[in-house]
């Protein structure tokens, strides 16, 4: 968890963020806050693609299918607004590792945790496919651990068993992550929920081992081996067998329903936590990485994983069969939440370019300050020269480089103060460039450009040029300081 810096935008609708959980290629995941207090994992989409007409509707259907699938084994969608100029969606805050942490942690899970998790996956996929959905990356990146069993996450390239059949992702021939695809997927075949099965019985093997049955060191010959070979069983538990070995079958008929599996499973009496001590103790530092976070910053997250996932041929569309219309049911309309207007009220959520502008410019004046600053000290040696009037000029020079700092600092954080402290510095650097050469012409000072001293010629260069440059600059920081979008902006801190 990364704590946001002031300059990152904080509100999403009605969700506070204040913290990075992660990102990927579609967008990021922040850990953010509702209205009531509630954890969120926000997901907001990459301003690269948000004039992508294509990655929108991409992006809608995932609105839908999360909306559609929220559930006991899945992370409930809060809110979301596919429509925004930049989309997002706030999901349920789960606590606990992914399944693919855990078996880094752990090597592979034991026997009896790898029955729940089966039983919870086949559970979770049964709601999946009611809805008329088919997830097409199930993998150990998108299962979360919690303290009451598996949830399944990240419906980004689900398929929507839609009546026309038609496919608006468009993502390509081959889209999921290699080693946990079915030989369907792989071959761009007609995908239907026996392929989620397939993917099922990957993850259960790679949760007992730690790998994938088809893992290889390049992607084409793990492809291959997914639509060619038999995956090796020999290392996996009598009992997790009889329960993979069905899911990896080459045809998609000769595999379990998801109540065919819970079947063979069989049921389970409950237990305090389905999970062995080392993926308990992972669950206990991310909760302890949360209070840090929270000692930190005024406020809660989803993960986002960051495993690969493949997809090639952009141009070809992917398909998938159509169940009867019933099987579906159109999305809830949701209307944006309101931004709150308690005590959590934040005015704008970013500053207006206004404040960046006065800002930049108010640091672009630090390099006039310096050159002031050296050429003083260096002069002072110099016979003749006019010691009280370059005194002055260092003071104020030296004064006004920690004016800019503290007022660029305290403008980002919209304290009042910071709009006349910007305002200070950039007059004075006004007020001082325009003055050098006058200060030069009354004190007598010399500053020849065709000087054959290197340190005489270099300080003529530096006075002259920030003497030129600096008073524009100044004159402009200073106007933006001063506006009334700058000002408004400082006076809506919460």
């Amino acid at each position: 968890m990364r704590p946001l810096p002031p300059t990152e935008r904080h509100q999403f609708g009605g969700f506070r963020v204040i913290a990075e959980l992660g990102q990927g290629a579609m967008g990021r995941v922040f850990l953010g806050y509702g209205p009531d207090g509630r954890w969120a994992a926000v997901k907001v989409i990459h301003g690269m693609h948000v004039a992508d007409a294509g990655f929108r509707a991409r992006f809608r259907e995932e609105v839908a299918a999360s909306q559609q699938v929220s559930g006991g084994y899945t992370a409930a969608v809060l809110d979301a607004d596919s429509e925004s100029p930049t989309p997002w969606m706030a999901s349920e805050f789960l606590l606990g590792p992914t399944l693919r942490e855990a078996t880094e942690k752990t090597g592979g899970l034991p026997e009896e945790a790898l029955v729940r998790l089966a039983a919870g996956l086949a559970t979770a996929l049964a709601e999946i496919h009611r809805a008329g959905i088919v997830h097409r990356d199930l993998k150990p990146g998108n299962v979360i651990l919690t303290g009451d069993g598996p949830r399944v996450i990240d419906f980004g390239i689900a398929r929507a068993l839609a009546r026309t059949g038609t496919d608006l992702t468009r993502t390509g021939g081959v889209i999921g992550t290699p080693e946990f695809m079915s030989p369907e997927q792989v071959e761009s075949r007609p995908l239907t929920p026996a392929s989620d099965m397939f993917a099922l019985g990957s993850v259960l093997a790679a949760a007992a081992s730690g790998a994938s049955p088809f893992a290889a060191p390049a992607t084409f010959h793990v492809l291959t081996g997914i639509v060619r070979a038999e995956p090796d069983l020999s290392g996996l538990p009598g009992r997790l067998r009889a329960l993979v070995a069905p899911c990896l079958a080459a045809d998609p008929r000769d595999r379990p329903t998801p109540a065919g599996l819970l079947e063979l499973i069989g049921r389970l009496e409950p237990t305090a936590n389905p999970w062995p001590d080392p993926v308990v103790a992972l669950a206990h530092s991310q909760r302890r990485q949360l209070t840090e976070l929270l000692t930190r910053t005024p406020a809660h997250a989803t993960r986002l994983d960051d495993g690969p996932t493949l997809v090639v041929d952009p141009d070809r569309p992917t398909w998938a069969e159509t169940p009867s219309p019933s099987a579906t049911r159109p999305p809830e309309q949701r209307r944006r939440a309101p931004i709150p207007q308690g005590p959590h009220r934040t005015g704008p959520e970013a500053p207006p370019r206004t404040v960046r502008r006065a800002r930049r410019l108010a640091w672009w004046c630090l390099p006039g300050f310096v050159c002031v600053l050296a050429a003083g000290v260096l002069s002072l040696g110099a016979p003749g020269s006019p010691k009280a009037v370059i005194a002055v000029n260092i003071v104020l020079a030296a004064a006004s480089i920690a004016t800019v700092m503290v007022g660029n600092r305290w403008l980002l954080q919209r304290r009042t103060a910071g709009v006349g402290l910007i305002a200070a510095a950039t007059a004075v650097a006004a007020l001082q460039a325009m003055t050098i050469p006058l200060q030069a012409s009354l004190t007598g000072a010399d500053f020849p450009l065709d000087s054959n001293d290197p340190v005489e010629t270099l300080l003529s260069l530096l006075l002259y040029f920030y003497a030129s440059a600096a008073t524009i600059v100044a004159i402009a920081g200073f106007v933006y300081v001063m506006l009334p979008a700058t000002r408004n902006w400082c006076r809506t801190h919460p």
